[in-house]
């Protein structure tokens, strides 16, 4: 049983999936995974190899891939075999999606901005008021001008110097 139950966790089933075919609850199969040992691992086994290769698929996609293929056509009455390289480019999603999950403080998707301080509105005048709108709008546009830009280097890849990366490097 041990054996089925980690070849159907190779093909992606989870713990509900295995009472349903086992026809018992998911009580009885997290209770035979405390008594049984080998039944534990065999899932265990069977979901890291299922996992990682979906990893590995994901991974590919994201760097994108070239694979050998073969173009079979009938040309003049005659059968013209040809190989040839396939290149599948890489998927921006994909690793959007990786480099949010592994590097989330460089990648992540979203930004959030703290104001600490307290401003009294009722104090300032318009013109005053319309300065700080403005000023808050012109450093709201060079933190997003800014945000693919990697702590310790320029716009265009270049080492900055280290009292202006705050000490990232």
């Amino acid at each position: 049983m041990a054996g089925f139950a980690k070849d159907l966790c190779l093909l992606g089933a989870t713990d509900q999936d295995l009472a349903k075919h086992f026809e018992v609850s998911l009580a009885t199969i997290n209770n035979w995974k405390k008594k049984h040992i080998a039944f534990r691992l065999a899932i265990k086994a069977g979901k890291f190899v299922a996992d990682a290769q979906v990893a590995g698929a994901l991974f590919q996609r994201a760097k994108g891939w070239s694979c050998e293929e073969t173009d079979i056509r009938v040309i003049d009455k005659k059968v013209v075999v040809t190989k040839y390289t396939k290149h599948y480019p890489p998927d921006t999603g994909a690793a959007i999606y990786i480099l949010n999950n592994r590097q989330k403080e460089l990648w992540r998707s979203h930004q959030v901005f703290e104001h600490a301080g307290k401003i009294a509105t009722d104090q300032l005048s318009d013109a005053q008021l319309d300065a700080r709108a403005k000023a808050v709008a012109a450093e709201l546009a060079r933190l997003e001008a800014n945000a693919g830009v990697l702590p310790g280097k320029s716009r265009e890849g270049e080492n900055l110097p280290a009292e202006s990366t705050g000490g990232f490097e």
